[in-house]
């Protein structure tokens, strides 16, 4: 049956667990009996208070209507999935944690809840939690069932330690965009010494040149490191024989030349495991791509990764997938480039 505006509104109103409900396509056979609201939920999904109480007393501003609860174990993407898939005794609500966005390829099944009324409730949430619930196209297929700021989490012992506000309201108006949110960081880095702070004014300088949100955070800051420069120096000082540099000179060889016959042969050791060093810290890299891509779709594959973990459930079998390609490049990274280290070091030996 379909999700009557009054129902949906009696419903978000009362909500305060840690997800999202999706509502059930109305043109599908759905379970119970036509005065019933039935319910999937999946451990601690929604608040079982909450439940209880709308099951005995009912549901405010739904006098007529008795709601049936059904708590399913496993993963909720399989149940849903089959349940959609066979278009049969499918459930008038679907009490996720996460993941709305692996639904929105079939937002048909879905009831459109912009029908019924569901913006009258959109400034009870956070802006980001209410549009997870949107699909490209627009239609809201989802709803958040959190009322509180429940996705905002920070440290505050380390604000505390700043002299910083701890209050979520007074904290949030003092950062109300990125210019307010780098100043906050600028506080924080004065009176903190950790590592993490240390990205405050790599981020600042992204900000200023418009690349947050863009690849080009990401390749242009690991194109070259203070490692890097380190290392080649120390190498190419215990590899490349001033031996060698002289002959080349004697046998005309400009500059150019000696770099390109001796230098680099000599220096194609290095140069490999340098590259694969820094291959595997930028691939493996988890914190900054976290930081510095705000564009969901353009997210890091370790990110990616870390997100198919629910925060109840997980698909483990998607987990398992992702890791492993995660790990297919770092081999062929490695296979190629470790062929190098076997090089000779007088190959820049040669006559000119």
């Amino acid at each position: 049956m379909a999700v009557s505006r009054r129902r949906l509104l009696a419903l978000g109103a009362g909500a305060a667990a840690g997800g999202f409900g999706l509502a059930g396509c109305g043109s599908q056979r759905s379970l119970g009996d036509s005065d019933e609201i039935t319910l999937w939920t999946w451990d601690r999904s929604v608040s079982d208070e909450l439940v209880a109480r709308a099951e005995t007393k009912g549901i405010p501003g739904a006098e007529g209507f008795r709601l049936s609860r059904t708590n399913i174990g496993g993963h909720f993407n399989t149940k849903v999935r089959t349940a959609l898939a066979g278009k049969s005794l499918v459930p008038d609500i679907i009490g996720i944690n996460s993941d709305v966005a692996t639904y929105f390829p079939n937002p048909d099944v879905f009831v459109d809840l912009n029908d019924f009324g569901a913006a009258e409730l959109k400034s009870r949430y956070l802006d980001w939690k209410w549009n997870e619930c949107i699909t490209p196209e627009g239609r809201m297929i989802a709803f958040p069932m959190d009322t509180g700021p429940t996705g905002l989490f920070y440290r505050a012992d380390l604000l505390q330690e700043a002299g910083i506000t701890t209050d979520p309201k007074e904290l949030a108006a003092r950062a109300p965009d990125w210019d307010g949110f780098i100043a906050l960081g600028k506080d924080l880095q004065k009176s903190q010494e950790r590592a993490v702070i240390a990205l405050v004014p790599q981020f600042v300088t992204l900000a200023w040149l418009g690349w947050v949100g863009s690849l080009k955070a990401l390749i242009i800051p690991g194109a070259a490191n203070a490692f890097g420069i380190f290392w080649m120096r120390q190498y190419a000082q215990g590899a490349i024989a001033d031996e060698l540099i002289q002959a080349s000179r004697v046998d005309g060889a400009g500059f150019f030349r000696q770099w390109w016959t001796v230098g680099l042969p000599v220096l194609r050791p290095g140069l490999a495991f340098l590259g694969i060093f820094t291959f595997f810290h930028i691939w493996n890299d988890y914190l900054w791509p976290l930081i510095v891509m705000t564009d969901p779709g353009k997210v890091t594959l370790q990110v990616a990764v870390q997100q198919l973990n629910g925060v109840y459930t997980t698909d483990q079998s998607m987990v398992i997938a992702g890791a492993l390609m995660s790990v297919i490049p770092l081999i062929g990274v490695f296979l190629i480039g470790s062929r190098h280290f076997i090089a000779n070091l007088a190959a820049g030996a040669m006559k000119f």
